[in-house]
């Protein structure tokens, strides 16, 4: 059971990364859309969201709700 939830966590962030990269691939030439990945915090450099598995993990939780 451990094993499959741990193989569709991984699914779906390949399905993440997927959408993220033909999201840039179709939005890269539009001005708004590239001030808007210059803001720090919504842009490419943004820690949690680059990576989900470190925020999303149980023994994180307390410390990264403390951090918003």
């Amino acid at each position: 059971m451990f094993r499959m939830v741990i193989a569709q966590g991984r699914s779906l962030i390949q399905q993440s990364d997927e959408i993220e990269r033909l999201a840039h691939a179709r939005l890269a030439e539009h001005g708004d859309y590239q001030l808007l990945r210059k803001i720090p915090g919504v842009g490419p450099d943004h820690a949690p969201a680059r990576d989900r598995r470190v925020a999303t993990a149980p023994r994180n939780w307390r410390v990264t709700s403390s951090r918003c």
